[in-house]
């Protein structure tokens, strides 16, 4: 720290980076965040563009931090080489542009052992370190459940999938749709 600002010990340069936005999104975060970075003495500079820029920056991977939903899986599985796999640097897909022999290592372990929890579970907790270790997300908020916005006319099972919205079992409930305005039914 040099004058309330995180600097670089060998170059003295302040740290300093820009969050890259596309235009018109949710971006309620984005000033607490920056607040927060501040107060650690990082100055982060927020820069909206419109979506076919962003489009474009991403790809190229012209950014310093972007926002992303990801989706996490309950259980190591296949879709892990989709993300970060170093077969995938040139697609958007493995936006943080991961290359790693260890990576790659763990990935072909973990499809390998698909069915096997006690190789598994090992594995996913290795390539978690992995990942974590060498930064390449920071986590900003989680979500236990599924927000849907339905109309009053569609059933469901009473018990839901764990880890889905279960939408492929919902049904037209006639019952239901009767109680509604004609208009809506």
């Amino acid at each position: 720290m040099k004058n309330q600002r995180r600097v670089n010990g060998k170059t003295g340069k302040p740290l300093r980076f820009e969050l890259l936005l596309p235009a018109g999104g949710n971006d309620r975060w984005v000033l607490p965040f920056q607040h927060n970075l501040r107060r650690l003495g990082i100055t982060m500079d927020i820069r909206q563009v419109d979506n076919s820029q962003y489009s474009n920056r991403r790809r190229s991977r012209d950014y310093d931090m972007m926002p992303m939903v990801w989706r996490a899986t309950p259980w190591p599985a296949t879709d892990l080489q989709v993300s970060w796999d170093s077969a995938y640097i040139h697609s958007s897909y493995n936006a943080p542009g991961v290359q790693s022999p260890v990576v790659d290592s763990l990935i072909a372990q973990i499809i390998r052992w698909q069915g096997n929890e006690q190789k598994l579970l090992p594995l996913g907790r290795a390539l978690d370190r992995v990942l974590t270790w060498n930064y390449y997300m920071l986590p900003m908020w989680y979500m236990a459940q599924d927000r849907t916005a339905r109309w009053d006319k569609f059933s469901f099972p009473p018990t839901r999938p764990v880890y889905s919205s279960g939408f492929d079992s919902w049904w037209y409930d006639v019952n239901k749709a009767a109680k509604l305005p004609a208009d809506r039914r």
